[in-house]
């Protein structure tokens, strides 16, 4: 039995060895150029800034005042404000402020007046290239593209080579890669996550294949571990290991790295939240209350009138609303950070108190349900906190007296819920979380003492792979 075992672990290590050291040193680069991505604060730079001139005279034709509306933006597309909107659908759309008009689909010379007014705003010494569109490519494969394709493609030509990719749908910027981003995401994430457009673009036939490439990896890595740990004993001649050469280096090297190499691939395997495993809630219940009050969409066309009535500080390039307990208040947002809380009616600034917060709170979970704990953060705890993603700070962290012990942290310059945590996402933390990027606590995350961590132990769960992947090419080759 034992010795069928060493069979089967061989000839897995044969199927699976190069897929592991593959996971291993893409792991490594992805720990300094992550996967290209726009993030909230980089579109916002990417925005003009806010001029309302001669906007919101006309209500949009073909639209109902009281159309409902979970939240709305007030930005500017080229040269032109507009009106974006989203409903409790999560279905985005525009209006032309000026005209008002619907803004879509944006074609060609629509997409390229829009990327030459970024550009221009974002101090770009590069001459802008119109690429043409693309349905999907490398760097727009996922899922989270369909409501934008094809894709209007641009190349700024800067030192960076930076690319975007602005959605024919709305005009926004919905994807950016640098050329350091597509050179080693090659290396890095398509690599580590099995990303190749071919096989991504099949969403399911993709989680598949991640998860149950997983599951085999588990058990090449656990029958090595047993195996390891099962030829481990004193012998006659003083020796501890029956292996000679490179397999006493893959011996020892798995008995001192092989809980680290089954850690990295059961965490990777939860990172897919397979069947249903380690799934958050819903907040939609949670936000509405926050709230307090329903959105339409005469309120945001009087709401961009009233703006353009107004003076605007020079910082200014994105207005969004942000209701509270009942009451309107906006959020203008702008290059640098630059964020303030306004009062909806007099458009003065609005900045949270410590009573607001504690009304939030007691009104976030609804009857029934006792506070536990309620305070304001300035740096992050075990379950918010920066590390892959920057989080706005403060927030308010309120945790709740129910099954779940579920947190809320609120954002505290507007209020609004930015996250929960319910007792999957718990476990998700620390399974996935904690043991895929050893952030267990804020001291081993922290730079540069992650990284010396993360290397070491990523050199040693390299080593094994390779010496058994090694052994493995070295036995097929003499066979």
């Amino acid at each position: 039995m034992f010795r069928s075992l060493i069979v089967l672990h061989r000839w897995m290590g044969i199927g699976l060895g190069w897929l592991l050291v593959a996971w291993c040193i893409s792991g490594i680069v992805m720990m300094y150029v992550p996967y290209p991505s726009v993030s909230f604060e980089e579109y916002v730079e990417s925005l003009p800034r806010l001029q309302l001139d001669g906007c919101c005279a006309l209500f949009p034709e073909g639209y109902v005042p009281d159309y409902a509306i979970d939240r709305y933006s007030i930005e500017m597309l080229g040269d032109r404000p507009v009106l974006r909107l989203a409903d409790d659908f999560g279905r985005r759309s525009a209006i032309d402020l000026v005209s008002g008009e619907p803004v879509g689909p944006i074609d060609a010379d629509a997409a390229l007046a829009v990327a030459r007014a970024m550009s221009a705003g974002s101090g770009s010494a590069g001459t802008l290239d119109y690429l043409g569109t693309v349905e999907r490519d490398q760097w727009t494969v996922g899922g989270g593209f369909v409501n934008d394709r094809p894709l209007h493609h641009f190349a700024l030509n800067d030192a960076a080579g930076t690319q975007w990719y602005l959605s024919s749908t709305t005009g926004e910027l919905v994807q950016q890669s640098t050329r350091r981003e597509r050179v080693w995401g090659w290396f890095g994430a398509v690599t580590h996550w099995l990303y190749p457009t071919l096989l991504r673009q099949n969403a399911r036939l993709w989680t598949e294949i991640v998860i149950w490439s997983s599951v085999a990896g588990l058990f090449l890595a656990g029958f090595g571990a047993y195996i390891g740990i099962r030829q481990l004993w004193r012998r006659k001649d003083g020796r501890w290991s029956p292996y000679r050469g490179m397999a006493w280096w893959h011996h020892w090297l798995g008995l001192v790295f092989g809980v680290l190499t089954l850690t990295w691939l059961l965490s990777g395997l939860f990172s897919m939240t397979p069947w249903g495993l380690f799934q958050g809630s819903s907040t939609r219940a949670e936000t509405a209350r926050l709230q307090g009050t329903a959105i339409t969409l005469a309120e945001a066309v009087s709401q961009a009138a009233r703006l353009a009535s107004h003076d605007l500080p020079a910082e200014v390039s994105r207005i969004e609303s942000a209701p509270f307990l009942g009451q309107g208040y906006l959020m203008a947002q702008g290059a640098g950070g630059y964020r303030v809380r306004l009062a909806a009616g007099s458009l003065g600034d609005a900045p949270l108190r410590d009573d607001d917060l504690r009304a939030a709170a007691e009104t976030l979970t609804g009857d029934g349900v006792s506070i536990t704990a309620a305070e304001l953060l300035e740096e992050g705890d075990a379950y918010y906190f920066n590390h892959h993603a920057t989080r706005p700070f403060p927030v308010y962290r309120v945790i709740v007296d129910d099954t779940e012990r579920t947190r809320y942290y609120l954002d505290g310059a507007s209020g609004q819920l930015v996250s929960k945590v319910n007792s999957n996402l718990r476990w998700y933390r620390w399974l996935h979380l904690g043991l895929h990027r050893l952030d267990f606590t804020a001291a081993m995350r922290s730079r540069p003492v992650w990284d010396i961590l993360m290397l070491l132990f990523m050199a040693g769960v390299t080593a094994v792979c390779v010496t058994g992947t090694y052994m493995g090419i070295r036995y097929l080759v003499r066979r």
